[in-house]
């Protein structure tokens, strides 16, 4: 990876983050890296620490939705919506009930931080695919992630000013 979200060898853009939700193939708070590679006009999602697990790829036409929100908007919308989806936007699944579940001690929402990824997953029973979700969390390794995250969401096409739906 690049430093600072700069360009890796291969022209893609990456940043570390903590996995926190949305694929079987990596644990809670696994360090991963978020890729955008334009040539292959997708995202990469990577393990940091098992090079061997599967690299999990999302095409940027499947992407329906980008968003930075705190810890403490995650927790209020959850709250106010009681965990149902009743309109349109970005799709948080468990990220709202993982940080409601979480302690007093182990949260400080004002400065936590994590990045939600909508997306239209194939599904062969449903012939228009599923609303999937991926969630990171914003670390400290996180450097360069606006960029990254810049990038990203002028990349795709879906509509990224929707209001978040829990």
């Amino acid at each position: 990876m690049g430093l600072f979200g700069s360009e890796n060898e291969d022209g893609s853009i990456g940043t570390n983050l903590s996995f926190i939700y949305g694929l079987n193939t990596f644990s809670n708070n696994e360090s991963v890296e978020l890729s955008l590679h334009k040539d292959e006009n997708e995202i990469m999602v990577t393990s940091r620490i098992n090079r061997k697990k599967p690299i999990a790829h999302v095409k940027l036409d499947k992407i329906s939705k980008i968003q930075m929100l705190s810890g403490k908007e995650i927790k209020e919308r959850s709250e106010s919506l009681a965990g149902t989806a009743i309109t349109t936007g970005v799709v948080i699944e468990h990220l709202g009930a993982i940080i409601n579940g979480m302690n007093e001690a182990e949260k400080d929402l004002e400065t936590e931080h994590y990045i939600i990824i909508n997306y239209r997953s194939k599904n062969k029973r449903k012939s228009n695919g599923e609303d999937k979700a991926l969630s990171f969390k914003i670390i400290g390794a996180s450097v360069g992630w606006e960029k990254v995250y810049d990038e990203i969401k002028s990349n795709i096409i879906g509509d990224v000013e929707a209001e978040v739906v829990l």
